[in-house]
């Protein structure tokens, strides 16, 4: 019962010498194609995560060049108008630098609607309430929280790029991701006060 199985392992091995070139190219190309699609299931996975990880029933809305582009202030009242919404918000992308250039990190100035939008962030209701009487303050994402060691009450500084400038800011919060493919690698604070400081610096 032995002797077939391994007169036939031995039967593959003494091919697999015959030809050391030809199996070694064999062994690479399966290599090849394994790392292929591990690494295309990883993109396509992440690509989705996002997506899986929001709300179903919301709708956003941006420019179509880009996120760093504005759209004009009075979209908001023809998006609320709109058969089925609910309730609008908006969001202005900072992209600001904290400590080093390599330290990319999602920040957005952002109203007071725009955290009732978003359910898949978790943050206590006092945070919330002190971050809205600040006009400087602040929300930092738990990731990013762990990451650079940041706590509530700290003050944190962005070298603007796009909104020149050292903006200083007051960690009032910490918020969690409702699921665990929630990114919170990210950072809230005030749109009004980046508008304000705009206009003045005009």
């Amino acid at each position: 019962m032995l002797a077939a199985p391994f007169e036939f392992m031995l039967l593959v091995w003494r091919n697999l010498r015959r030809h050391l070139l030809r199996s070694l190219l064999t062994v690479l190309g399966v290599g090849i194609a394994l790392f292929a699609f591990c690494m295309i299931r990883t993109i396509v996975g992440g690509w989705y995560a996002g997506v899986e990880a929001t709300a179903k029933n919301r709708m956003v809305v941006r420019n179509a060049v880009s996120i760093i582009f504005y759209l004009p202030l009075a979209y908001r009242e023809a998006i609320a108008r709109t058969p089925g919404v609910a309730k609008v918000g908006y969001g202005n992308w900072f992209g600001g630098i904290y400590v080093d250039k390599k330290n990319m990190v999602a920040q957005f100035a952002v109203d007071d609607n725009y955290l009732d939008l978003c359910p898949e962030y978790i943050l206590a209701p006092e945070a919330k309430e002190a971050w809205l009487a600040s006009r400087k303050g602040i929300l930092a994402g738990e990731e990013f929280a762990k990451e650079f060691g940041i706590k509530t009450g700290d003050v944190l500084q962005l070298q603007g790029t796009i909104f020149p400038g050292l903006w200083e800011f007051e960690v009032k919060g910490i918020f969690k991701g409702r699921d665990a493919i929630t990114d919170t690698r990210l950072l809230f604070f005030h749109w009004d006060y980046l508008n304000e400081r705009n206009k003045a610096e005009i």
